[in-house]
């Protein structure tokens, strides 16, 4: 029963963790469209000069980290899969179904 609590424990704050990645990834990857948006739009300026700025960074740190995060996600998801229907098939042998 320890096992269990503790897997259990564990699955949550590693989904937890993992919604942070995500978010992260998200929240950079508006910063960056935000940024290089407002320069093409000429809301960024430099004086009498047109600049246009891309970020490229936080674009791509922003992608990275929205799929790693959801691919993670899908493999702790696929990994736990059968562990769930092994406990059932014992809970279902202790009641004698």
């Amino acid at each position: 029963m320890d096992d269990e609590i503790q897997k259990s424990l564990l699955t949550k704050s590693d989904s937890s963790s993992l919604d942070q990645v995500i978010l992260l990834g998200v929240v950079s990857l508006v910063i960056g469209a935000g940024l290089t948006i407002s320069s093409l739009a000429g809301l960024i300026s430099s004086g009498d000069r047109y600049v246009i700025v891309i970020a490229y960074g936080p674009l791509i740190a922003g992608i990275v980290l929205v799929v790693a995060g959801i691919g993670r996600k899908k493999k702790k998801n696929l990994a736990h899969g059968p562990d769930v229907l092994n406990r059932n098939f014992r809970l279902r042998d202790k009641r004698g179904q």
